[in-house]
C-alpha cells in the first residue's frame, strides 16, 4: 500500500507514536516508515522473551543532511539495527517520489550547499547538483 498522507500511518501503528506531529518528512518516504513500523510491531508483539522492554516510541522522523533522521525511545539491540537498516535505505530512496535516488546538493559549493536525496527526475526539476 503506498501512503499519501502521515495521518495513514499514523491510524495503522499508533501505539508506536508519541503524537501525530512525529513524520516530518516528505511523502517518498512514507512507505520506507510504514514498512519500518511494520517490522518493530511484528517483532516487539512476536517477541516471547521481554516484551517491557521492547516497546519502541517514534519520537521524529525528519530529513537531516539528505537522509532521514530517525529518532525514538526504548528498544533493544535488534530494533535499533532495523531502525538503523531504514535510515540507510533512505540514502537511495527519493524522498518525493520514493523511487531510487541518489544524494544531490542544492549548489555547486556543496560545502555550503543543503542536501536532498532525489531520483533524476527531481533533481533536474529542483535545479539540484550531484553531490560528489
Amino acid at each position: 500500500m503506498a501512503y499519501t498522507s502521515s495521518a495513514d500511518i499514523y491510524k495503522k501503528y499508533p501505539a508506536l507514536f508519541e503524537n501525530n506531529k512525529v513524520i516530518i518528512c516528505q511523502s517518498g518516504w512514507f512507505n520506507l516508515i510504514s514498512e519500518l513500523c511494520a517490522a518493530i510491531q511484528v517483532y516487539t508483539e512476536y517477541d516471547i522473551i521481554d516484551k517491557k522492554s521492547l516497546h519502541i516510541v517514534f519520537q521524529k522522523f525528519e530529513q537531516k543532511h539528505g537522509v532521514l533522521n530517525i529518532e525514538f525511545r526504548g528498544g533493544d539491540e535488534v530494533a535499533h539495527h532495523i531502525i538503523h537498516f531504514t535510515e540507510r535505505l533512505s540514502y537511495k530512496t527519493c524522498e518525493i517520489c520514493g523511487n531510487i535516488g541518489e544524494l544531490y546538493c542544492s549548489n555547486k559549493w556543496q560545502k555550503w550547499s543543503h542536501l536532498k536525496t532525489l531520483c533524476k527526475t527531481h533533481a533536474i526539476s529542483l535545479f539540484y547538483y550531484k553531490f560528489t
